[in-house]
């Protein structure tokens, strides 16, 4: 049992065969300077990958459009992607995932967007009614 427990974590088969796959590396979170990159952190895209540089057509096109746009890091990808929503700014319901050392930090998320928390979100001061208003009349601007 034990020999079979160092097998594996030697990267070798139960039955002693060394065809054991390994996962890609995961890119790590820094951007083209250095600086981490987080979650709701904005960040510009400085660069096209390569292999959307071979590409004809309309992936080529709308990563030429994000070049040089800022947009919200919206998480990261199994393999360390970062991922960007086009929505707003460049194309309706697209995303791409890019790599981090094609972008620059823009600006740090906002604080109250980093851990969201019941006390973060509630906002102080008296809270309203749920009920409608009445409707103002025509004519007045100003009341009295």
């Amino acid at each position: 049992m034990r020999r079979s427990l160092c097998r594996r974590l030697k990267g070798g088969a139960l039955d002693g065969s060394t065809n054991v796959t390994q996962e890609p590396a995961r890119l790590k979170p820094f951007d083209q300077k250095g600086r981490r990159i987080r979650r709701g952190d904005w960040v510009r895209l400085v660069g096209i990958p390569a292999v959307v540089r071979k590409h004809k057509g309309g992936t080529l096109r709308m990563f030429r459009a994000a070049e040089g746009r800022t947009f919200r890091v919206e998480g990261f990808g199994r393999y360390g992607h970062a991922e960007l929503d086009l929505t707003k700014k460049v194309a309706r319901f697209h995303t791409i995932w890019v790599e981090p050392d094609l972008l620059s930090l823009s600006r740090r998320r906002h604080p109250l967007l980093a851990e969201p928390s019941n006390q973060a979100l509630e906002r102080p001061g008296r809270r309203r009614a749920n009920h409608a208003r009445a409707p103002r009349r025509a004519g007045r601007s100003t009341p009295g």
